[in-house]
């Protein structure tokens, strides 16, 4: 089961599809292009653009990284072997429509220092409904409320990922919950050194979608009420799964060795 994750893949990596439009894309400045074969929705190419510097191939020094046309993503700044490193300015755009109680929280532009791909250091992040986190980030999120080191606190990661509880040793430890920004995972429960443990509450999300010409509301999918084992799903629970509209349509319960592996009578 997908985790605390923050992924941040700044770039596509070398492979057939890249094409150097003009410079120098080894070892100066270049402009290069790489080609998505999967189209979008709307059928409309997967165009990734980099204009900037370039170290043995590799976006390295000042750029700008264009993916728009990808998944909305907009970086300019500093690069260290394709990952944003440095001061930078980062935003993205609405392709989607976003939950009412997670708007909060879903990032839409960051200012500030960056290491290794995630905001680090001095920053701003701005999220849909313009609220703004000011401060000091470290490894991609900002402690905005209580203490987060050891203590209670909140912490909003600048992909959207949002925790609120228990921290011990600057990670979360003790109860608190979590969701992500477009309000497809949301867990209630323990947590060890980062990772879901003890007794929670998983639910998966089916994202908003149009359906024979109408609008339909998020609905849930999966939910699952148990126990975890770093991150797993480990001992007694109960899975409840949910059609297109929202609909329980099964229950297993059991001893339950992650998502796929029931064993007793109820399963």
């Amino acid at each position: 089961m997908a985790l605390f994750v923050v992924m941040c893949k700044c770039a596509a990596p070398k492979a057939k599809g890249h094409k150097c439009l003009e410079g120098d894309c080894q070892n100066r400045y270049g402009v290069e292009i790489f080609t998505q074969p999967y189209l979008n929705d709307d059928g409309s190419k997967k165009v990734l653009r980099y204009a900037g510097e370039f170290l043995n191939g590799k976006f390295h020094g000042y750029g700008i990284l264009d993916k728009r046309s990808w998944n909305g993503e907009y970086y300019e700044g500093g690069f260290v072997n394709h990952k944003f490193h440095g001061y930078g300015k980062w935003d993205k755009l609405k392709s989607i429509p976003w939950p009412k109680d997670e708007l909060e929280s879903c990032p839409w532009k960051y200012e500030g220092f960056f290491e290794n791909c995630k905001p680090h250091g001095n920053g701003t992040l701005t999220t849909r409904t313009g609220k703004v986190y000011k401060g000091e980030f470290a490894f991609g999120g900002i402690c905005y409320e209580g203490n987060c080191v050891d203590g209670e606190g909140a912490i909003l990661f600048w992909h959207g990922l949002h925790y609120k509880g228990a921290f011990k040793d600057a990670e979360r430890n003790g109860y608190g919950e979590e969701y992500d920004a477009n309000n497809r995972i949301k867990y209630i429960g323990g947590f060890k050194d980062g990772r879901y443990e003890g007794f929670g509450t998983y639910k998966s999300y089916e994202l908003p979608k149009w359906i024979n010409g109408k609008y339909r509301e998020q609905t849930l999918n999966i939910r699952y009420d148990g126990m975890f084992v770093k991150g797993d799903m480990k001992g007694q629970g109960k899975v409840s799964r949910f059609d297109d509209f929202g609909n329980l349509i099964g229950v297993s319960e059991g001893e339950w060795d992650n998502i796929a592996n029931c064993k007793g009578p109820k399963c």
